[in-house]
C-alpha cells in the first residue's frame, strides 16, 4: 500500500490497521518523537535513508525484521541488489 504522506502511514501503525512502514528518515524521526512507534533500521540506500516505523508493542515482528535484514545482508543476493539499484 502506498500513501500519501509519512504521518498517515504512521498514523495506520499506531492503529494497527498495518504492522510497519517504510519512509524517509525525517518524518521516521518525527514520528518516534511524537507517536508509539520505534524506527528498527535503514536501507543503506546511496545518498538517502529511509526506516521502519513499527508499533512498540510489537517487540515480536521488529526482532524478526531485524533477523531478516540481517540475514539478507550478509547474503550474496545483497550484492546483487546493491549493484543492481544502488551502485549505479
Amino acid at each position: 500500500m502506498q500513501y500519501d504522506s509519512a504521518p498517515l502511514a504512521v498514523e495506520d501503525v499506531v492503529n494497527g490497521r498495518i504492522i510497519a512502514a517504510a519512509m524517509d528518515d525525517a518524518p521516521a524521526i518525527d514520528a518516534t518523537k511524537k507517536k508509539p512507534v520505534k524506527i528498527l533500521g535503514g536501507f543503506g540506500m546511496k545518498d538517502e535513508d529511509f526506516g521502519y516505523a513499527i508499533r512498540k508493542e510489537d517487540g515480536e515482528f521488529l526482532k524478526k525484521v531485524n533477523e531478516g535484514l540481517k540475514k539478507l545482508m550478509k547474503s550474496p543476493y545483497w550484492a546483487e541488489l546493491k549493484k543492481t539499484y544502488i551502485d549505479k
